[in-house]
């Protein structure tokens, strides 16, 4: 998301700094976020924060609002990654039909998703 970001920044030179102070933020986030975490469980903290939970309806609601929220978002986050391939192969214009374009993709992608889906053998 940097690079559409910077192209609409009206002053681009204070870009890095912004960039910089966002991402201290952020990391302190995450990082705050997993101590909460490890101080909740333990030492029998597991990798993925919803196993913790345990079994039950609100484990259960927690991922799929994970999972949904994944799904709906992905395309957004790979949003730049087409402008940047759009604008490098097709003479610097993004196509208009792209919407169509990026929603057979995702859909592509979460069929592959779901035919790997069992990563354990």
């Amino acid at each position: 998301m940097a690079l559409p970001l910077e192209a609409e920044m009206k002053d681009r030179s204070k870009f890095g700094r912004i960039l910089c102070v966002t991402m201290i933020f952020i990391v302190a986030m995450y990082g705050g976020f997993g101590a909460m975490g490890y101080f909740a469980f333990g030492q029998n903290t597991q990798d993925i924060i919803t196993a913790n939970m345990g079994d039950g309806l609100l484990s259960t609601v927690v991922q799929l609002g994970l999972c949904i929220n994944l799904f709906f978002t992905f395309s957004l986050m790979m949003n730049p990654v087409y402008e940047v391939f759009e604008r490098r192969f097709w003479g610097g214009r993004l196509l208009v039909f792209g919407g169509e374009q990026h929603l057979l993709l995702t859909g592509l992608r979460f069929a592959c998703t779901l035919s790997f889906s069992n990563f354990q053998g």
